[in-house]
């Protein structure tokens, strides 16, 4: 068996020519025998989803010398900043007065969890029972994922307003 003392040096790939998609770059590496890994991601409305904005080589950045050639050795690790197009918050939407259903259609699409359900003795159908407290409380800033416990009631309490009523 015949080994190396140094590992072959391999050329980053140059982003260029919709080349700075993480997923897409990452395949590239794999073949020279490179690992990567994302360092972290950052908010970019500007910018697709797994946008490279910047690679790192032990803590420090190479973006700008990737152009000019950048060596690794092969079997290193690259360390990848990319963009994400919306943050891990979001804002507890307001489901008092709302159906069971809605709450939970508006949860999901807030990127929000359904946490404990508190029943009074009236509800006989949770799914069309309404929503009389949340906590936490509406507009509260929360992680994605995070969950709203709600407390329900059979019948629409009076100070909930009417369809009709909804301009």
């Amino acid at each position: 068996t015949i080994t190396k003392a140094k590992a072959d040096l391999i050329n980053l790939p140059i982003l260029s020519g919709g080349n700075d998609d993480y997923a897409f770059y990452t395949k590239k590496l794999e073949m020279l025998g490179i690992t990567a890994r994302i360092a972290r991601k950052e908010t970019d409305p500007q910018l697709e989803d797994g946008t490279i904005k910047d690679i790192m080589v032990d803590g420090k950045s190479v973006l700008d010398q990737i152009a000019g050639g950048y060596k690794v050795p092969m079997g290193s690790t690259v360390d990848f900043v990319v963009s994400q197009r919306e943050g891990d918050d979001t804002t507890a939407p307001d489901l008092t007065c709302k159906t069971a259903d809605e709450a939970s259609f508006l949860l999901q699409a807030s990127h929000l969890g359904l946490g404990a359900i508190t029943k009074d003795g009236t509800v006989t159908n949770q799914n069309t029972a309404f929503v009389v407290q949340q906590a936490p409380e509406a507009g509260t800033k929360l992680k994605k994922g995070q969950a709203i416990n709600i407390s329900l009631t059979q019948m629409k309490p009076k100070e909930c307003p009417d369809v009709s009523e909804v301009h």
